[in-house]
């Protein structure tokens, strides 16, 4: 029998899920960022503004829709000099459209604004310490899951993030695997590593690409930016739609090439994409497929066989810029 392991049915939708805007530290307003991420083909934005949640739901129009959420931080105390402490940033995606209501209020966290703001900020509960620990970090997750966010960890390279450490969350729905902001910067951030790691300690995770794009660089305002993208396979436009098909995972991330269709049939994996130099199974063990053209053309589609011995099946397609799109880890269960 078929499995269809992106959705048969729906539409795909292209996202950037992790931005900032004048609400917090970028240099567009959401409206400019909204101008300019249509003219690149993008439907979907969530401008994730530091610490505060915003209602950028409301300039949404027919073709193009905005998601509300917003960038929490969780940083380590033992040092004066911020850049020598971990931290733990987790997007915080809303399932209610109207909601600005926020978890784990400190208006401490909020550098780049007075009073005014700190005071307008509708939030559940008491101030929040935000402790940096795997308690700690945890303790915040369950709440917003309990307040009907979903929480992608961001970015865990800058972060300092160890692999202990990220084996240890609990009640994550994604990992950011690529950030286009800190690549451009010189960092490290395609994470394919660290998301590895969690999912071979049994978490089910997506995989997420975003531009975490702030916009500043003096000679070029675009730089880091339209980088890394999302294509969410959802019934519609909508919002209840897109942070269903979010919550369950069902979309890919990428850098540039697209996959079409992913199933499983009869102990085969089917993967169609665009233009690819490499298609890759991964499968969480020290086995992986991969598929090319052996005199240097292109492949649009391949097969692979598929185990029970394998943790999980994952799918990289590359192109010939070295540019990749990534599926998430799916597990036995989902194929048989």
């Amino acid at each position: 029998m078929k499995k269809y392991l992106l959705p048969k049915e729906g539409k795909f939708y292209k996202a950037n899920l992790h931005a900032h805007a004048t609400g917090s530290d970028g240099h567009f307003t959401p409206l400019e960022m909204k101008e300019e991420f249509k003219k690149r083909g993008y439907d979907i934005l969530c401008i994730s503004e530091h610490e505060v949640l915003k209602n950028y739901y409301q300039y949404s129009d027919d073709d193009f829709l905005f998601l509300n959420g917003y960038e929490l931080s969780i940083t380590e105390r033992k040092s004066n000099e911020w850049t020598e402490n971990k931290c733990a940033h987790l997007n915080l995606y809303c399932g209610d459209k109207n909601s600005v209501k926020q978890v784990c209020y400190n208006p401490n966290a909020i550098w780049f604004a007075g009073d005014e703001v700190k005071n307008s900020i509708e939030y559940y509960g008491e101030y929040c310490d935000r402790e940096y620990s795997i308690e700690g970090v945890n303790k915040i997750i369950k709440e917003a899951n309990d307040h009907g966010f979903i929480v992608c960890m961001n970015h865990p390279y800058w972060s300092l993030q160890e692999p202990e450490e990220l084996k240890q969350y609990k009640g994550l729905f994604a990992l950011e695997i690529y950030n286009t902001d800190n690549i451009y910067w010189g960092w490290s951030e395609y994470d394919i590593y660290a998301y590895d790691v969690m999912c071979r300690s049994g978490m089910r995770i997506a995989a997420q690409m975003a531009d975490d794009n702030h916009n500043h660089t003096d000679d070029d305002r675009f730089a880091g930016t339209f980088g890394g993208f999302d294509m969410i396979k959802a019934k519609d436009l909508t919002y209840e739609s897109v942070f269903s098909a979010l919550k369950n995972k069902e979309f890919y991330c990428s850098q540039a090439p697209e996959i079409c269709d992913l199933y499983v049939e009869d102990g085969k994996a089917y993967i169609t994409c665009s233009p690819a130099k490499s298609i890759i199974m991964a499968t969480g063990i020290r086995h992986v497929k991969r598929v090319f053209d052996k005199e240097g053309g292109f492949v649009t589609s391949a097969s692979f066989d598929i185990s029970d011995n394998m943790k999980y099946i994952r799918f990289d397609v590359v192109d010939e810029n070295g540019k990749r799109a990534n599926t998430r880890a799916y597990f036995a269960d989902e194929w048989k």
